[in-house]
């Protein structure tokens, strides 16, 4: 058995890169018509109004594509459904592209220290608000069992040293 983390998150890792060309392909496996999918799940993830703006450009496109898709051979609407279908496939996988390493960055690395000082801040604010509340919830006794994180805020009062 191999118990080196980043080795068994090879396998994930690369499968996990192998889905965002997937997601960043969609325009172009789709012939357009999905185009404005990986730019809505973008803008979600990203939570950047832009993005929604992007979304419906790309929405206006595929409106563009289905009204023209019938126009006879030679026409100016056959012209108009190429170039539509040329920018949706084109030009939204590009796009799609180089969004892909902004929506699947990693995230950033937990930070414990912080977040016990956060959690132990906490916990003295409501120690000195509410002192009932404070006993109920445990805070400052790492000797009785518990379920509030206190981050590790310690009673001196109340612990035997021995």
């Amino acid at each position: 058995m191999n118990s080196d983390p980043a080795a068994s998150a090879g396998p994930t890792r690369r499968w996990l890169g192998v889905g965002t060309i997937l997601w960043a392909l969609i325009p172009a496996l789709s012939l357009g018509f999905l185009a404005p999918v990986p730019f809505a799940h973008a803008a979600v993830r990203l939570r950047q109004r832009r993005l929604w703006a992007v979304t419906a450009a790309y929405a206006i496109g595929v409106v563009v594509l289905f009204t023209f898709s019938a126009s006879r051979e030679g026409s100016w609407g056959d012209a108009v459904f190429g170039t539509a279908l040329f920018a949706l496939m084109i030009v939204g996988t590009i796009h799609a592209f180089v969004l892909r390493g902004r929506v699947f960055a990693p995230l950033p690395p937990a930070q414990p220290a912080l977040a016990a000082s956060k959690r132990r801040e906490e916990a003295r604010a409501i120690a000195t608000r509410d002192v009932a509340l404070a006993r109920e919830l445990r805070i400052g006794r790492p000797d009785l069992p518990r379920q509030f994180d206190d981050g590790g805020l310690v009673d001196a009062l109340c612990v035997n040293l021995q």
